[in-house]
């Protein structure tokens, strides 16, 4: 009978590989950082922008340069670069001025089509331009961004 036991344990082998390989796609796209994204606006969808405007309206406020980390956990970190126009004397012909931030992706849901950040929230390293918060926090909407708190 020493042969039935060789045969027996290269079985069970095969088994436990099949039911290991039939779990982890499942498990993998689940938490997946490529199906991992954020609505921009329009209801466009991106995984790690590397720009976001947080004024869908007119463009006049947004952040660009974003490098992520941690995309695809439940809190998604970024540092970049924020824009807002002055609008002064009014929005046509005001200046752009720029100050670094710090981004926070936040929320994750998970759904069939992958997962997707809820919220976002943003940082001023130092004090922002005059009339802009230092922080503000935003829900992302199917249409993209929208300010909760200024």
């Amino acid at each position: 009978m020493p042969a039935a036991r060789p045969a027996s344990l290269a079985l069970a082998a095969l088994a436990l590989l099949v039911a290991l390989a039939a779990g982890l796609p499942a498990a993998a796209s689940a938490a997946s950082p490529h199906r991992t994204r954020i609505t921009l606006c329009g209801g466009t969808h991106r995984v790690r922008p590397r720009e976001i405007v947080l004024a869908c309206a007119d463009a006049n406020w947004g952040v660009g340069h974003l490098r992520w980390h941690r995309w695809g956990t439940s809190r998604a970190h970024a540092r970049g670069i924020a824009f807002v126009n002055t609008c002064t004397p009014n929005c046509a012909a005001g200046t752009i001025v720029r100050y670094r931030v710090r981004v926070v992706a936040r929320g994750l849901v998970r759904g069939r089509n992958g997962a997707r950040y809820t919220r976002l929230r943003m940082v001023a390293f130092r004090r922002p331009p005059a009339h802009m918060p230092r922080s503000a926090t935003f829900r992302v909407t199917r249409h993209g961004p929208a300010l909760t708190t200024p």
